[in-house]
């Protein structure tokens, strides 16, 4: 006994959908990780931190949603102090950052954004964050 209980229509529905690649979700049987990358701005600069999610989402449109949505919520976990803990914690020197959130369902070539996380850009200095232009400014003056 097949799935189709041998109909042809449905037979040929299925087969159907299979070669142009309309699969429905609940027949994909790949499934892969989904990573969570906070990158210093939304061009993909430098990659901050990546988290693997412990839950592993289908390859396929649907995954790489339930991906995205499972990394969007990861800004509720960073607040106004995101700024001092990413200083404090890469020691970098003055970088211009704006931490954005990007997804990646089951190893995807592309990163998919999410979010910015804070609403302006900010720089490190020994290990605090500063106003880039105040960074600016003291560079100027002590040329």
């Amino acid at each position: 006994m097949n799935c189709f209980n041998d109909d042809p229509n449905a037979m040929m529905l299925g087969l159907t959908l299979v070669v142009f690649g309309l699969v429905p979700a609940q027949w994909s049987l790949h499934k892969g990780p989904c990573w969570c990358s906070l990158f210093s701005d939304q061009l993909q600069t430098s990659r901050l931190l990546l988290q693997v999610m412990p839950t592993k989402v289908s390859c396929d449109a649907s995954g790489n949603l339930e991906c995205f949505i499972m990394c969007s919520s990861l800004k509720k976990n960073l607040n106004d102090r995101t700024a001092d803990f990413l200083c404090s914690f890469l020691k970098r020197g003055p970088e211009k950052m704006q931490p954005t959130i990007f997804s990646n369902g089951c190893k995807s070539d592309k990163w998919e954004h999410v979010d910015v996380v804070t609403s302006e850009p900010f720089c490190c200095k020994d290990g605090n964050p500063q106003s880039c232009d105040l960074i600016d400014e003291s560079r100027s003056t002590n040329k």
